[in-house]
């Protein structure tokens, strides 16, 4: 009768320690999925708006800028001085110099990178709230521009600390709307009716896409061959200019309006 007594009391502890073991293997399955979320929750936006805002602020920076030289950070021969700024020469007599869109998306983008850390100052303002934040030692951005906005992405991955949690991001951006890329479209059909009429300004086609488009423009006559064209836009409380100058020969060339279009 004792023995049975052992027998069944052995049954009944392999019992509990099966039950234990089954009940332990469940809830370590019903807590991975749990434990998983938690490690693969990223760092919170704070880094990412910092980065999108920096690109937006420099962004509006290099349209001005490189609107006003004619769609270039660095301004190529033949260019002209106007009030300290290098203008870009179009049309040298009877060759259109207009660069492509390409060519100035990529302009942008060499004034976002050269620029980009005086905005993010090296992260400074994020490392007082507990950020370490590896970046390159050179920013590498990719620019598309369109009549309606221009959008700047930044290539480089951005190596992200805080406390115990690590990130990696990549692929922050900013879309800047501006009338940039429109101005550019109004002069590459100006400087198609130009190539008809290699030897005069065609006046009256600007004063006509002017009222069609709805910005204003100034010609300015700075020697018997040379002109410099302003095409302007309000944009955020300023005047978006674009300027670029026009060679022609000076037997033929005449200028006949100056000022601004109302």
């Amino acid at each position: 009768m004792k023995q049975k007594a052992q027998v069944g009391l052995f049954l009944f502890l392999i019992l509990i320690i099966v039950s234990i073991a089954i009940i332990a293997t469940q809830v370590k399955h019903s807590r991975t999925p749990a434990l998983e979320q938690t490690l693969s929750v990223p760092i919170d936006g704070t880094v990412a708006h910092f980065v999108e805002n920096c690109l937006a602020d420099i962004g509006g920076g290099a349209i001005y800028d490189i609107a006003l030289r004619g769609g270039y950070y660095h301004v190529p021969q033949p260019s002209m001085q106007f009030y300290g700024a290098d203008t870009p020469i179009y049309w040298n007599r009877d060759t259109s110099l207009k660069p492509s869109r390409g060519t100035i998306a990529q302009e942008i983008a060499s004034f976002v990178n050269a620029n980009l850390n005086y905005c993010l100052n090296n992260f400074s303002a994020l490392e007082e709230q507990g950020y370490s934040i590896e970046m390159p030692i050179d920013f590498h951005t990719l620019v598309t521009v369109s009549d309606e906005n221009v959008v700047i992405t930044l290539l480089d991955p951005l190596a992200i600390k805080r406390e115990n949690t690590e990130q990696t991001i990549q692929g922050l951006s900013a879309t800047i709307d501006t009338p940039f890329g429109s101005l550019y479209s109004i002069v590459s059909q100006f400087m198609e009716e130009q190539s008809k009429n290699p030897s005069d300004i065609p006046l009256g086609y600007l004063a006509s896409m002017a009222s069609k488009y709805g910005f204003n423009f100034e010609i300015i006559q700075m020697s018997d061959e040379l002109v410099i064209i302003n095409l302007m836009l309000d944009w955020k409380d300023d005047t978006l200019t674009y300027s670029f100058a026009q060679e022609y020969s000076a037997q033929n060339h005449q200028v006949s309006f100056l000022g601004v279009l109302p």
